[in-house]
C-alpha cells in the first residue's frame, strides 16, 4: 500500500525480513527460548504474575520442561482420551508450542462440534493426531500445547460484528525512560476463522491500529473487495459485518495496555518484545509472546515506517 505514501517517506517501511535480524541482535540470550517455546513464556509469565491464558495439556514434547499442573501426552493413543477429558469441560485450542502465524492450529469443539482447522475445516481424529506428532519446525521439539478456546468478550463482539477472537498484537519497547508501546494492532479474524494472523490480507483478517493515548481505532485494513485477492484497501467499515470501527474505542483498552507493559517488565534484559493478547469473558489475558513480529500491517495502518523510530531508539544496534 505505499501508493498512498509520499516516495520520500517508502524508504521509512520496514519489511519482516529486514526487522527480524535487528530484533534477534536484541534479544537477550536470557530471552531466546522463551521467543521460541510458548510453553515456556507461559510458565515464565505466571511466575511473575502476568495474566496468561492456561496451559491444559502439552503434547510429544521431547524438548524443555512440561508446565506445571498440565496432562502430559507422550503417546498417540493416549492423545484422544486427554483431550475428550479436557473437551468435556470447555473447548480447547491446539497450537503448536514453536509455531509460526496460526500454522498449526486446531480447535476441539467438544460435544458434537468435532475438530476444526483455523479456517473451520472440518479435521478427522486421525489427521489431527499425526499432525501433531509429525509437525516440527526449525529441528524443535517443543511440542504442542492445549489451551481453553477463549470466547470473545461480549463487548467486542459488539465492536467487530465477528464471534471469533479478536487479538491486539502489543509491542512493548523499554528505553532510557522507562517501557512504552511501540505498536498497538487489532486483529479480527475472518468470520466463521479462528485465527487472526493477517499474512497480508489473504486469511481475510482485518486489521486497525489502536491510539496510545485515547484508545481509538484507525481505519481497517484488508481484502475488502470479493475476488480480489491481493488489493489491499482501508475501509471505515467492515465489508462482512458492517460493524464501523474507525473511531471506535477499544474496550477496555487501558487494562490491556498496562498488561502488555506489566509482560515486558518479566523480560528487563530484551528492550522489544510483541503480545498477543485477547479480551475474553473475564478480561484481557496474554496468549502468547513473539520475539520477532512482522511490522507491515501497522506501518499501513498508521502510514508511518518504523525505520526512521527504530534507528533513534537503538542507534549502535541498528547499524
Amino acid at each position: 500500500m505505499l501508493w498512498d505514501t509520499p516516495r520520500e517517506r517508502r524508504d521509512d517501511y520496514l519489511s519482516s525480513k529486514e526487522i527480524d535480524p535487528f530484533l534477534l541482535r536484541l534479544l537477550h540470550p536470557d530471552d531466546r527460548t522463551f521467543g521460541r517455546d510458548k510453553i515456556a513464556s507461559a510458565e515464565h509469565a505466571r511466575e511473575n504474575g502476568i495474566p496468561w491464558i492456561p496451559t491444559l495439556a502439552v503434547v510429544n514434547r521431547r524438548e524443555g520442561s512440561p508446565a506445571k499442573g498440565a496432562i502430559v501426552v507422550d503417546r498417540p493413543r493416549d492423545l484422544w482420551p486427554s483431550l475428550d477429558a479436557l473437551a468435556a469441560r470447555g473447548a480447547l485450542a491446539l497450537k503448536p508450542a514453536h509455531g509460526l502465524q496460526g500454522r498449526g492450529f486446531y480447535a476441539v469443539l467438544g460435544g458434537s462440534g468435532g475438530v476444526v482447522d483455523a479456517t473451520g475445516r472440518p479435521v478427522a481424529r486421525d489427521e489431527l493426531m499425526r499432525s501433531i506428532f509429525e509437525y516440527t519446525r526449525e529441528g524443535t521439539g517443543f511440542g504442542y500445547l492445549a489451551q481453553p478456546l477463549l470466547r470473545a468478550h461480549p463487548a467486542m463482539v459488539e465492536l467487530t460484528g465477528v464471534e471469533a477472537l479478536a487479538t491486539m498484537r502489543m509491542v512493548t519497547a523499554r528505553h532510557e525512560s522507562g517501557y512504552f508501546t511501540l505498536q498497538s494492532l487489532l486483529k479480527i479474524p475472518a468470520p466463521g476463522h479462528f485465527t487472526d494472523n493477517f499474512r497480508g490480507g489473504v486469511s481475510g483478517t482485518f486489521i486497525a491500529a489502536v491510539n496510545p493515548s485515547d484508545g481509538r481505532l484507525t481505519d481497517l485494513v484488508g481484502l475488502t473487495r470479493s475476488g480480489h485477492r491481493h488489493v489491499i484497501e482501508r475501509t471505515p467499515i467492515h465489508p462482512k459485518t458492517g460493524k464501523r470501527l474507525n473511531g471506535k474505542e477499544l474496550p477496555f483498552w487501558q487494562e490491556c495496555f498496562r498488561i502488555a507493559e506489566l509482560a515486558a517488565t518479566a523480560h528487563p534484559k530484551s528492550p522489544l518484545f510483541a503480545w498477543d493478547i485477547g479480551l475474553g469473558p473475564d478480561g484481557w489475558v496474554v496468549l502468547e509472546a513473539n520475539a520477532t513480529w512482522g511490522p507491515t500491517g501497522y506501518q499501513i495502518c498508521t502510514r508511518q515506517g518504523l525505520r526512521p523510530l527504530l534507528a533513534k531508539l537503538y542507534p549502535a544496534d541498528w547499524a
